[in-house]
């Protein structure tokens, strides 16, 4: 009822040995479990196989990793992906680097900051300092300042340190404290 051929499964298990290669933090069962049923139409049962058979043969481990078992890739399932890496199709590559935000290297796509500024018709400056990460928006925030001096400081601050500036803010509206 569940069996695949032969190439099917070795294509399978690979595939689940480059997941674990590229993700940048480490994937309990159930989270590679659920990676690959959502986006490879891949059966739970079989997964948990192929997890099995991975670790009786010394591919992967699974390991104690905060409380938490995740798999951890050995040196022997390094080298098969090495050499058999070609057999994973770019399409297949490619969803997995979107998974884990990675570029086509497999490196972190950066989250870009963009600073922009324009005039209101009060004569006051409006600023919007955005992140972005892989073309959408993700964070925006639209100040009104009185003038050009303040936008251009305003705008080299974000630029400079956007992330402590976003979790400034976001930490603002998560506090539940009041500040008035």
């Amino acid at each position: 009822m569940f069996q695949n051929n032969s190439e099917d499964v070795a294509k399978q298990k690979l595939l689940l040995l480059y997941i674990l290669k590229v993700s940048p933090e480490p994937l309990s069962k159930e989270k590679i479990s659920e990676l690959l049923i959502e986006n490879f139409n891949m059966n739970f049962f079989i997964i948990q196989q192929y997890i099995s058979e991975l670790s009786d043969g010394s591919f992967i481990r699974i390991e104690e990793n905060n409380h938490i078992s995740v798999l951890v890739l050995e040196e022997s399932g390094i080298e098969s992906l090495d050499y058999f890496e070609s057999k994973i199709t770019d399409s297949i590559i490619s969803t997995i680097h979107s998974i884990f935000n990675l570029d086509s290297f497999g490196d972190p796509v950066p989250v870009q900051t963009e600073a922009t500024s324009y005039p209101r018709d009060s004569g006051e400056i409006n600023v919007n300092l955005k992140l972005v990460e892989q073309g959408e928006t993700v964070f925006s925030l639209y100040i009104s300042v009185p003038n050009e001096d303040q936008a251009k400081l305003l705008m080299d601050k974000w630029e400079n340190s956007p992330e402590y500036y976003y979790k400034s803010i976001i930490e603002l509206f998560i506090d539940n404290k009041p500040t008035i």
